[in-house]
C-alpha cells in the first residue's frame, strides 16, 4: 500500500543510495530541508511539483520513489 511511511521510506532509501544528505536533496532537488524531512518520516505527503522535483534530484522515475512496483 502507498503511503506518507511507505513514500518516506522510499526517499530516504533513494537518497542514502545516491550518496546524498537530505540538506544536498534540498538543494539539488529546490524543495525545502524541512519538507524532505517531513516527507521521509512519513508525516507529510509531497505534492506532485515536489515529488517530480525530488525524484528527478536522485535520478529516478516517481514509480521508483514512491516504491511503485509497475505491474508487467
Amino acid at each position: 500500500m502507498i503511503n506518507a511511511e511507505t513514500i518516506g521510506a522510499a526517499i530516504r532509501t533513494n537518497r542514502k543510495r545516491a550518496g546524498m544528505s537530505q540538506r544536498q536533496l534540498a538543494k539539488a532537488s529546490g524543495v525545502p530541508m524541512g519538507c524532505i524531512y517531513h516527507y521521509e518520516h512519513g508525516k507529510r505527503l509531497p505534492g506532485i511539483y515536489n515529488a517530480i522535483s525530488v525524484a528527478d534530484a536522485l535520478g529516478i522515475s516517481l514509480d521508483e520513489m514512491i516504491g511503485r512496483e509497475v505491474p508487467e
